[in-house]
């Protein structure tokens, strides 16, 4: 009898053994389930946040492509590298002459304006030109002088060259370390003007350059300054054709004549040609270091 209880005992304990080995392997796969689950969502996520992480990246690029499109949209508006050569092609009325010429790489100075400077075949310098930041083009000659050898006397006064005229004028720079010069406006007969304050901010003078080049300085009264004369008014290029118109007392007749540029000879006089409108030699006039004009006809008469 213990035999036979000892008997059931065993088969019983062997059932329960059985009963936990089918647990723990069966049970398992409901855990398995719950962490395949997890982890397709972790992956989901990560899809998720990629997606994100390329919208944004997306969003980045295009922001940087509006910025470059704005910031070439700006270049655009002033003169460059780039369109130079056009302002300068529009100024003189036709293409560069490269069979004759080499033009040099522009470059840009400090205030923002580009030039470049050009040769002839043998590699001597034959001329420049200076584009301003708003640009006006004025071309120099192989000395460095303004070139109007392309031009009749009455069409070469710019924004860009009004101050050379006004520095030939004074015989010297502007004196930016005691007046502050304004910016030159052009008025409704084709003159250039600017005026000029000290540095408590005085009105101190002013300059008017007509078409012709011509310059007039006023003080701060809006008076002709004569303050820098002598009783023997000094002639220069600026002023020549005031003296000359002075003494026909009229203007000059552009439409009739053209008007060479006025010259200095080596006693200090000044002088200019001018021809009809055929090219015919048609006079001359020769101004004195004193303002005194001789007119001289075709012939090289004096009238």
């Amino acid at each position: 009898m213990k035999f036979k209880y000892l008997g059931i005992g065993v088969i019983l304990a062997t059932m329960t053994l059985s009963a936990c080995d089918i647990n723990i392997n069966t049970g398992s796969g409901s855990d398995t389930k719950d962490a395949k689950d997890s982890n397709e969502q972790a992956e989901n996520s990560n899809d998720n946040n990629n997606d994100d992480n390329q919208s944004s990246s997306n969003n980045n690029t295009s922001s940087d492509n509006n910025n470059q499109k704005r910031n070439s949209n700006n270049d655009k508006s002033i003169v460059t590298r780039g369109n130079v050569i056009d302002f300068v092609e529009s100024y003189e009325g036709h293409s560069l002459d490269t069979v004759q010429y080499n033009y040099k790489e522009p470059e840009k100075d400090d205030n923002g304006s580009w030039g470049f400077s050009f040769t002839d075949n043998d590699g001597d310098l034959a001329g420049s030109y200076i584009v301003d930041k708003y640009g006006n083009v004025t071309k120099y000659d192989e000395d460095g002088e303004i070139d109007n050898n392309d031009d009749d006397y009455s069409a070469s006064v710019t924004r860009g060259n009004v101050i050379d005229f006004v520095e030939s004028y004074e015989g010297h720079s502007l004196d930016t370390d005691q007046y502050t010069y304004k910016e030159p406006e052009k008025n409704d007969k084709g003159n250039w003007g600017f005026s000029f304050t000290d540095k408590d901010g005085n009105l101190a003078g002013s300059y008017i350059v007509d078409k012709y080049g011509s310059v007039t300085k006023y003080d701060e009264d809006g008076e002709i300054d004569n303050s820098d004369d002598d009783d023997s008014t000094s002639v220069t290029r600026g002023n020549v054709i005031d003296f000359v118109e002075s003494y026909e007392g009229h203007s000059l007749d552009t439409d009739q004549y053209t008007y060479k540029e006025p010259e200095q000879s080596n006693n200090g006089d000044w002088g200019f040609s001018f021809t009809d409108k055929d090219g015919n030699l048609a006079g001359s006039y020769i101004v004195d270091e004193y303002g005194d004009v001789t007119k001289y006809d075709e012939d090289g008469d004096p009238e």
